[in-house]
Formats: C-alpha cells, sequence, structure tokens
C-alpha cells in the first residue's frame, strides 16, 4: 500500500476571476499542500492558469453551474440536459482519480446533489452569496445545500444566517470563515 495525499475534486461555476475565484486562488496554495487537486471548471477563464502554476489539474466541464439564462421554462430544460452532461463527465472524471473530497466553491454549481449521490465523497459547500430572486431560488438552492453538504463554510455571519434562515438543520453544519484576502490600503 502507498501513501497518498487525499485527492480533492474543486467545483468552481466560473474561472472569470470574480470575488469567488480569487477567493478560492487565495486557498489553493494551502491546498495543494494538503491534498492532490483537481479543479473543474463549468467555464475557461483567467483562474485556470493561475491554478496549473501551482501544479492543479484543471478541467472544464461544461456548464454545469445554474446561470440566470437557465430561469426561464425553456431554460430550465437545457439547464438539466447540461447538468446530466456534466455529470457524466465527472463520474468518468472520479472513476479515473478516485476523489477523497468534494470542495464547492458556490451555491450556483447545480450539480452539487448529484454530486453526493453518484461520487459517494464527503462535501463541503463554500457559501459565499444569498440570491434574493427569484424567490424560489435561495429556497432551492439552500435546500440542494441540505441534501448533498457535510459542511457547509459561509464567509460571513450574514451568509450563515441566510443558509441557515431556509434551512434551520444546517445550523450544525455551517462554519464562519471569512474570506483570507489582502484588502488594498486605503488611499491616506
Amino acid at each position: 500500500m502507498t501513501d497518498r495525499r487525499p485527492r480533492l475534486l474543486v467545483l468552481t461555476p466560473s474561472a472569470d476571476m470574480y470575488g469567488s475565484d480569487r477567493s478560492l486562488l487565495n486557498a489553493l496554495p494551502e491546498l495543494v499542500d494538503r491534498f492532490e487537486v483537481t479543479l473543474v471548471s463549468a467555464a475557461e477563464g483567467p483562474t485556470l492558469a493561475h491554478a496549473e502554476k501551482l501544479g492543479i489539474e484543471t478541467k472544464v466541464i461544461a456548464d454545469f453551474a445554474l446561470r440566470r439564462r437557465y430561469l426561464s421554462p425553456l431554460g430550465v430544460f437545457r439547464w438539466l440536459w447540461e447538468t446530466v452532461r456534466a455529470m457524466i463527465a465527472l463520474v468518468r472524471l472520479h472513476r479515473r482519480s478516485h476523489f477523497d473530497l468534494v470542495y464547492v466553491n458556490t451555491l450556483a454549481v447545480s450539480v452539487l446533489p448529484l454530486a453526493r449521490l453518484l461520487l459517494r465523497r464527503p462535501t463541503v459547500v463554500h457559501v459565499r452569496e444569498g440570491p434574493r430572486s427569484p424567490e424560489w431560488l435561495p429556497k432551492v438552492l439552500v435546500r440542494l445545500v441540505r441534501w448533498s453538504a457535510g459542511l457547509v463554510i459561509c464567509n460571513s455571519a450574514y451568509t450563515r444566517s441566510f443558509v441557515t434562515g431556509y434551512e434551520p438543520a444546517l445550523v450544525d453544519r455551517c462554519v464562519v470563515i471569512h474570506n483570507g484576502m489582502d484588502l488594498p490600503v486605503p488611499d491616506a
């Protein structure tokens, strides 16, 4: 038996250097020290090049993110189709890599419940935002987190209250870890 570092699958809905992407990039050096990391994004973008510089395997599997364009009656069918296609690709990747843990970078990762069901791995979800519209969306997203996540990381007490406000059963699974980012120094 060989000693190996645990394998971590990171799922992110974008790679465009938005706030969640930047927070993820700040965390990746620590994760690389502890895990063999594979970063899977739902879209191309500069985040992937930054991750590759850290020696991280990156993949693009389009499009497992919940996007506004899918929030229409016809869009839902396209979203379901894309989610199924992405899940098939993720299962194939898992069979090859045998991940030990799944880390989901934001609520917009639509394969979340399927990932836990099909990959059968502990799942951590990092919540950084609380969408309020359409009215049904936050309820659905937080319910998916309840079904899927063993641990929910919230970037603030406000975000934690958003999650637990919709799903009080998540209180014991939520922890607050503030984004560890250097902020610019204001001009004096």
